[in-house]
């Protein structure tokens, strides 16, 4: 499954579980291949292909958080899917569980000035440093086209075009705003029964293998609160994210 940060990524690891798929224990992502590529510092970290994972006879179902690289979707005996969202609630919501509402201004700057030089804004909530502008600069373009580190504002209609034909190699495409409506894609591919989440009643049978252990954390808990919203934010706290001005520019960039 190719995650782009903050679109559902953890939603799906959610439900491989509940349909027994085995999974890692971080968030579904390869064991030393995570968020950005990063290897949480064990001896191991790499970059996991395809090849690796579609060969692996514990891990059914993966998830890859970076920018897609070359390798990734090479095998013929792997079924692909994704999720895609409105771009700018893709980026809101990386501004608030990231902690960058003070921040944004200056990376939307950033990018407009297609500043060339090494920048970091500093670690936040999990992305490093040096993978902070990426996600307000043509976000989904930058990670399906194999281009995710070009330089702030540099993205072109060629790696726009490099992106679609990454799109129509995957199997499972689907639209965050319309999730239920797509639901059927994970029936036909991942022969995963989605009739409950379509509200339906579910007669999953269960399969011959035991899921393997999903942290709490990765589930995420129903709320008494009204005003809580999507990764226990508020109404109120999506709509003071970003100012207006702040908005007008991310469009203008993206």
């Amino acid at each position: 499954w190719v995650h782009l940060h903050n679109y559902a990524g953890t939603y799906m690891c959610t439900e491989a579980h509940r349909n027994d798929e085995r999974i890692g224990r971080k968030n579904c992502n390869w064991p030393g291949d995570g968020v950005a590529g990063r290897g949480w510092g064990l001896p191991y970290a790499h970059l996991a292909t395809c090849a690796e994972r579609a060969q692996h006879r514990q891990i059914t179902f993966s998830e890859v958080e970076r920018g897609l690289v070359h390798g990734d979707l090479a095998c013929d005996n792997a079924i692909y899917g994704l999720i895609l969202r409105d771009p700018f609630r893709g980026a809101r919501s990386t501004v608030l569980y990231h902690r960058l509402t003070e921040e944004i201004d200056d990376i939307l700057g950033f990018i407009e000035r297609k500043d060339t030089e090494l920048h970091h804004f500093g670690g936040h909530r999990g992305l490093p440093g040096n993978d902070i502008f990426q996600h307000f600069d043509n976000f989904a373009v930058r990670t399906l086209s194999g281009a995710y580190s070009v330089a702030p504002g540099q993205v072109t209609r060629e790696h726009l075009e490099a992106a679609k034909e990454v799109l129509r190699r995957i199997d499972v495409v689907m639209i965050l705003e319309d999730l239920k409506n797509h639901m059927p894609q994970l029936e036909k591919f991942f022969k995963w029964d989605m009739r409950q989440q379509m509200g339906g009643a579910s007669h999953r049978p269960s399969r011959s293998h035991r899921p393997a252990e999903v942290s709490s954390s990765l589930v995420a808990q129903p709320s008494h609160r009204e005003s809580v919203n999507v990764n226990g934010h508020t109404s109120d706290q999506y709509s003071h994210s970003m100012s207006n001005e702040t908005i007008a520019k991310f469009n203008k960039l993206n």
